[in-house]
């Protein structure tokens, strides 16, 4: 007679999964309250630069993924899609784990009229965690960055003829957001999911302006105003997948798959709070005077935007994949904590494809991915709404051993994406940024449960 029991694998994860996890979470840890992706004046409208949705493989591929899913790689972008890490389980009595991990690095060239500047930075991508809770559910928690925020830009203006004044300003922070998402497979064909998360973070604000001695109205010869703003916010995202067979062949492994995906995001009960302060800087020793009467704070509610996706998809599994996305987002109801509006509604198109040369080695050969990416960005200046135009590669390497008891599972792997594109204009006295992201990352997979059978 045989008796099923439950039991935890002897080590619930491998030395290194533990290992690499714990200095993925300290670097976490230094890096959410200290984001820098470069100098960026288009950062400081809205709620900052907005980060993408996708891990490294949508990046690659133009950051398509609402209706695109694959079976060894963690989907962010769709919830519904989560389930699809099932497909991995071929033997039932094992469940894998899914462990992804992202950093970017960004260099970018600003450009205006005769001014060139060139900077950059290094940051989190991304950190998700995925586990398998049945053969039709699949759940994940993940942190991300939402926007970041870094711009620092001085300008002089002339007093008279031989005197001056410098304005100087700088802006630095970021929103974050935590997730769970949970994925279902309702019917053969039918997936739906959920991703609730929670928005949090903090942008400061330094504008001062410095006098000549001789012609300050104070002691100090620097006069300027500090501003903190904190955000937080709740993420709801519904998503619904559908996958068919578009054509049959004598073979499961030669069969043409059509897939798609929709999700409705809604971000709700945003607050903010912003405190002001005016300060006196010397500018001999750098003492900075403060007036407790001079510091405010300010509460008000945050209106962020809601946004509609959907994707298409065409793959034929393990060999290759196309894909195209359509998102729009109604950024013209944001407004700041004055009740004030500078941006429009936006809306972005993306395309890619990945493929597998390899033949007969469906988990353990590399990939290569291609994608496009065009954004009609809610920044608009004098009533010049910018462009974001981009490019991508990506390529996944799988490393290590296939572990002959449990053939379905995929190797870990290395994932790289490069992103170059360009935002803005150098006319009419704009910025014209082209960037540079080079996007790295660890993807490992393990069982955490495991099903014995006992004689």
């Amino acid at each position: 007679m045989f008796n099923l029991i439950f039991k935890f694998k002897e080590s619930i994860f491998s030395n290194l999964f533990v290992k690499l996890s714990l200095i993925l979470l300290s670097f976490i840890h230094s890096t959410i309250y200290a984001q820098n992706l470069g100098n960026s004046p288009y950062s400081t409208y809205g709620i900052g630069d907005i980060s993408p949705v996708g891990q490294i493989r949508n990046i690659g591929m133009g950051n398509t993924g609402v209706g695109s899913s694959n079976t060894e790689f963690i989907n962010v972008q769709n919830s519904a899609l989560l389930s699809a890490n099932k497909g991995l389980n071929k033997d039932s009595t094992v469940k894998y784990t899914m462990l992804d991990f992202g950093l970017i690095s960004i260099v970018r060239n600003l450009n205006q009229k005769d001014q060139n500047q060139w900077n950059g930075g290094i940051n989190l991508a991304y950190f998700n965690f995925l586990f398998p809770l049945s053969n039709n559910w699949s759940t994940m928690v993940g942190l991300r960055p939402l926007s970041s925020t870094y711009n620092k830009y001085q300008n002089t203006f002339a007093i008279n003829d031989s005197t001056s004044k410098q304005l100087e300003y700088f802006s630095q922070g970021a929103l974050n957001i935590v997730s769970f998402d949970n994925g279902f497979d309702i019917t053969k064909n039918i997936s739906l999911g959920l991703h609730l998360g929670y928005i949090f973070g903090s942008t400061s604000h330094r504008n001062t302006a410095n006098f000549p001695n001789n012609l300050s109205p104070f002691n100090p010869n620097r006069i300027g105003a500090n501003y903190k703003e904190f955000n937080t916010a709740f993420e709801i995202k519904p998503g619904i997948a559908y996958r068919a067979i578009l054509k049959d062949s004598s073979g499961k492994s030669e069969r043409i798959y059509f897939n798609f995906g929709l999700t409705y995001n809604l971000l709700l009960n945003g607050k903010s709070k912003r405190t002001s302060e005016l300060v006196f800087i010397n500018a001999n020793d750098g003492k900075i005077i403060l007036d407790s009467n001079l510091i405010k704070t300010r509460y008000s509610s945050l209106n962020l935007p809601q946004s509609i996706s959907g994707g298409i998809s065409f793959d034929q599994p393990g060999k290759w994949s196309i894909a195209a996305d359509f998102s729009y987002t109604n950024w013209s109801v944001y407004k700041d904590i004055y009740g004030q509006s500078f941006m429009r509604n936006s809306y972005s198109i993306s395309l890619g494809g990945e493929w597998k040369p390899a033949k007969n080695l469906t988990l353990t050969s590399k990939e290569y991915r291609m994608g496009l990416n065009y954004t009609k960005s809610p920044i608009t200046i004098d009533n010049y709404q910018l462009n974001d135009i981009s490019f991508s590669l990506g390529s996944t390497i799988p490393v290590g051993r296939k572990d002959s008891r449990f053939k379905s599972k995929p190797l870990n792997k290395i994932n790289l994406a490069l992103v170059m594109g360009s935002r803005g204009s150098s006319a009419n006295n704009l910025v014209l940024e082209n960037y540079f992201k080079l996007y790295f990352g660890i993807s490992i997979q393990d069982k955490w449960f495991q099903r014995w059978k006992i004689n």
